[in-house]
């Protein structure tokens, strides 16, 4: 495939040119006229701005060879040019013409001269109300495709003249019964019908005439089928895909069946199967119901050449069936979300060798990851999160070629084995909420990981200064109790998305090379021993989104620039992927494809699995939210709360227009709230308490309709609290220890004589604000020297990491101090 942008007079010379795709080229004369001297072009694409103003049929003559044309997801104001002209295309044999949406429905007097059409496919498209019942003048078309296009009972095709048609009116407004036409389609091999309404019993409706019917879609209808009904009935046909209820009566009867899709519906009671052996079924997906019971033993002898199986997301219970040791062909096998416990049986993880995706999250398996010895040498992608496993990481996995690992929210303990570093094949690997302790091994140094998940376990030490890795996209470290300076940890990790350092014991300062992580989008480092100054690199990094510096050490000034980066990232927080090429799907569609399993298809054949979504908290609005997935791509924010900063809010955090929560609470700011903030008009979460800012509050903010949350308590903030919008929905908490204010929901009334506050001089402020900081110096100063005298004994033997750590907090509280009594003169 071609793709032109420019140089449309040199296609010419491209003679035996046979597929070209134009991309989102403006179409005109000049370019229409070039490739009609394409006589060997077979394939062509005009998707984009398609701009046909005349009729074209002339310039069109000698492309005979063109086989597919694709007009899909056009922008044009006038349609009738264009249909006119797909006559010069006469000899087509498959039109696209999907998510067209014009301002002219399209007719069967435009398609009347594509006699050798095949295929049609006007899904997401608007058709006129004539146009199906006329499709059979198309006497060649095998297929049609008219899903989502507003269609009902008065517009079903006629179907009597179209014997072979492949049919999809999927998605659509039909509802009743079908037609009696449809039992005369005698060749139809493939009906997709689902997600109308239809009614009756399979049994008795045109259907059980198709002597041909192959493929059979009719999920999400009411067309039920129920087996009390349907007795000992015998099916016509003998499909090989099905995708509507549940039917024991269809597996008892189609021994050629290969690929049951039954996924996303409301099944309850146990899993009955046939009596009989089918050798054929390679997909088997019972995924998203109300099964319960245990899962059938028996399943292994009856599909014994299944490829894929997946019974997650029901009510299973018991235990995993030994006798899936017996799946000596199955590839992908997902159980997860289930009540499934117990151990993993030694006889399961000894037989499935062809195994690459095994799947077993969110159950209450327990004991050993894997037994002792095991025989998944395919092995590829492990999730095991959300179980009760214990005991330590087996060694054994290293010798396996996972490149996804996800053991996360277990009961493991013990350290992370340094054969970790042995896994050369791990892309990513999650052990987070465990119970893991000890150093991180100096093995992971060896990984080229996207995404490494250690966090809320209770490792220690420093990270490895040999941790580098080039490629890893989202690395986690939180809550832990690691220490010591970052070095030059991440220093040639340019491609770092987000980086999350909080709640461990980090030192020194923050690192000016962060400023070489152009791709970063979030930082967090809350909850660690950070000093210095908040590094000016930040502002130049314009893809951060979120910036979490809270409960640190960091002093002087916020630095102006923070206002300059857009805080919007680029949209590419989905989930990481993991990537998978086989023949297991050869029975299912690309659409059915995407929507079951979630998979984005390349041009090369291979499928994108995507997995292990990207999670970030975030303290916002008085409490801390979980951002997943997609919905980080709408998150900005920062939180500078909890330090020593000082000095004047900068007018430029006004330019973060796009920001949704701004927190600069608990620090020793001064000034006036900046006027600019009216100019935030996205946020949501505006906290300055716990400050010793002073003036009004800008009547500006009352433009802010998006702010949900706003706090400015324990200032020296003076005169009438605005009330009108938002702000007339904030509680007496926003505004208390701000003797000064007054209004609603105070109860100082700013219009009675009696009760008008009686605002401060700038002396007299001063002198209060500097009577109250002396005594909080000398409170914090005789406490922390009780504190030394106390603590020197245990403080000695303490390792030379944790005495460093004492000391650095000696220094805080005597900078603390300095800057205090500083402040006074």
């Amino acid at each position: 495939m071609l793709n032109f942008v420019a140089g449309f007079d040199r296609l010419s010379t491209l003679k035996n040119l046979e597929a070209l795709d134009l991309g989102y080229t403006s179409f005109d004369r000049k370019i229409l006229s070039s490739l009609s001297q394409l006589s060997s072009l077979k394939h062509l694409g005009l998707p984009g701005c398609f701009s046909m103003r005349e009729n074209y049929n002339n310039s069109t003559k000698s492309m005979h060879s063109l086989q597919v044309l694709k007009l899909d997801s056009l922008y044009f104001a006038n349609i009738s040019n264009v249909v006119q002209s797909l006559r010069a295309f006469s000899y087509l044999k498959h039109l696209y013409f999907r998510y067209n949406y014009v301002n002219r429905s399209i007719g069967s007097y435009e398609l009347r001269h594509l006699r050798r059409l095949e295929g049609l496919f006007l899904d997401n498209s608007t058709v006129d109300w004539n146009f199906p019942q006329s499709i059979g003048a198309l006497s060649s078309l095998k297929i049609l495709s008219l899903s989502r296009c507003g269609l009902n009972d008065s517009t079903l095709p006629d179907c009597v003249n179209l014997k072979t048609l492949k049919s999809c009116l999927s998605w659509n407004e039909y509802e009743g019964t079908l037609p009696s036409c449809v039992a005369n389609m005698t060749s139809l091999r493939l009906v997709d019908l689902s997600h109308n309404t239809f009614s009756g019993n399979i049994a008795s409706s045109p259907l059980s005439k198709l002597t041909s019917l192959e493929y059979l879609f009719l999920s999400k209808n009411n067309e039920i089928i129920n087996d009390k009904e349907l007795g000992n009935w015998v099916p016509n046909f003998q499909l090989e895909v099905f995708g509507p209820n549940f039917p024991t009566w269809l597996l008892e009867n189609n021994t050629r069946l290969g690929g049951l899709y039954l996924r996303d519906n409301g099944f309850t009671g146990p899993l009955m199967l046939p009596t009989r052996t089918n050798p054929n079924m390679e997909i088997f997906d019972v995924s998203n119901n109300k099964f319960n019971g245990h899962v059938p033993t028996n399943i292994t002898s009856i599909f014994p050449n299944l490829l894929v199986l997946n019974m997650s997301t029901n009510m299973f219970g018991g235990c995993v069936p030994s006798s899936f040791g017996d799946l000596k062909s199955t590839e992908y096998l997902d159980l997860s979300s289930n009540n499934l416990s117990g151990t993993i049986p030694q006889d399961f993880v000894m037989g499935c060798f062809s195994l690459f995706f095994l799947k077993l999250s969110d159950n209450k398996l327990q004991g050993q990851i894997f037994p002792e010895s095991f025989n998944l040498q395919n092995l590829g992608c492990l999730y095991l999160d959300s179980n009760e496993f214990s005991s330590t990481i087996p060694k054994s996995l290293s010798t396996i070629p996972l490149s996804v690992l996800e053991v996360s929210n277990n009961h493991l303990s013990g350290r992370i084995p340094t054969s970790v570093g042995n896994m050369t094949t791990l892309t990513e690997i999650s052990l987070s909420n465990n119970q893991l302790e000890g150093p991180i091994s100096e093995g992971i140094c060896n990984l080229d990981l996207h995404l490494l998940d250690l966090s809320e376990n209770n490792l220690c030490g420093s990270v490895p200064s040999c941790f580098n890795p080039s490629r890893m996209d989202h690395f986690y470290l939180n809550n832990n109790q690691l220490e010591g300076e970052l070095s030059y940890a991440f220093y040639n990790c340019s491609y770092l998305e987000l980086l999350d350092l909080r709640w461990n014991k980090f030192i020194g300062g923050i690192p000016h090379w962060i400023g070489n992580l152009s791709r970063l989008s979030i930082i967090l480092l809350r909850g660690n021993h950070f000093e210095g100054t908040i590094p000016h690199q930040f502002c130049e990094m314009d893809q951060l989104s979120m910036i979490d510096l809270s409960f640190n050490f960091l002093s002087v000034q916020i630095p102006p620039c923070l206002g300059n980066f857009t805080t919007k990232n680029s949209g590419r927080f989905e989930g990481l992927l993991a990537y998978y090429s086989g023949t297991l799907w050869s029975y299912m569609s690309k659409v059915e494809l995407e929507k079951a399993y979630h998979v984005t298809f390349q041009e090369t054949g291979y499928f994108i699995l995507v997995d292990m979504p990207i999670i970030v908290t975030f303290m916002t609005k008085r409490n801390y939210y979980t951002y997943k997935g997609s919905i980080l791509n709408y998150m900005s924010g920062i939180d500078l709360s909890s330090n020593i900063l000082h000095g004047e809010i900068p007018d430029g955090l006004g330019n973060l227009s796009e920001i949704h929560s701004l927190n600069l609470s608990h620090n020793y700011l001064i000034g006036t709230i900046p006027e600019t903030f009216s100019n935030l008009s996205q946020i949501e979460s505006l906290d300055l308490s716990y400050n010793n800012l002073v003036g009004r509050i800008p009547s500006g903010l009352i433009k802010l309709n998006n702010l949900a949350v706003f706090n400015v308590a324990h200032n020296n903030l003076t005169g009438m609290i605005p009330e009108k919008f938002q702000f007339g929905t904030f509680d007496e908490g926003s505004y208390q220890g701000n003797p000064y204010l007054c209004g609603h929901p105070l109860l100082v009334d700013c219009t009675s004589t009696g009760s008008t506050p009686v605002l401060p001089s700038a002396d007299d402020e001063s002198e209060k604000r500097g009577f109250m900081d002396m005594e909080f110096f000398y409170i914090s100063f005789i406490i922390s020297y009780l504190y030394v005298v106390i603590c020197i004994a245990t403080v000695l033997p303490i390792n030379p990491h944790r005495r460093k750590a004492w000391f650095h907090f000696i220094k805080l509280e005597e900078k603390l101090a300095n800057l205090v009594v500083k402040e006074q003169h």
